[in-house]
C-alpha cells in the first residue's frame, strides 16, 4: 500500500536524521531543517545572480547590490558535512 510506503520512508528518515543528529552538539536537526536550508542557499544563489547578470532584460530584473540575511548559516560546515551550527557550506 502506498500510504504504509510513505509511513516507512517517513520513519526511516526520522531514523537517519536522528543518527546524523547525534554526532554534532551544536546543531539540532528536524525534518525540516534540510528543506530550510537548501531554500536559504537558493534564495542566495538567485540574489547573486540578479546582482551579476546585469545583460538580462528587462532591466528591472537586475539588481545593483544585495544584502542576504539567511538562516541556517553555511559558513562553518566544511565541503562534505554539517559544522558548527551550518548544515550546507554555502561560502
Amino acid at each position: 500500500d502506498h500510504s504504509e510506503q510513505q509511513q516507512q520512508q517517513h520513519l526511516e528518515f526520522q531514523q537517519r536524521l536522528q543518527d546524523q543528529a547525534s554526532q554534532y552538539t551544536s546543531l539540532f536537526l528536524t525534518p525540516h531543517s534540510v528543506p530550510a536550508a537548501q531554500r536559504a542557499a537558493s534564495a542566495l544563489c538567485h540574489l547573486v545572480s540578479r546582482v551579476m547578470d546585469k545583460k538580462k532584460e528587462p532591466a528591472t530584473t537586475t539588481l545593483d547590490n544585495g544584502l542576504a540575511l539567511i538562516r541556517p548559516p553555511g559558513h562553518h560546515a566544511h565541503a562534505c558535512r554539517a559544522g558548527g551550527y551550518c548544515l550546507l557550506n554555502n561560502v
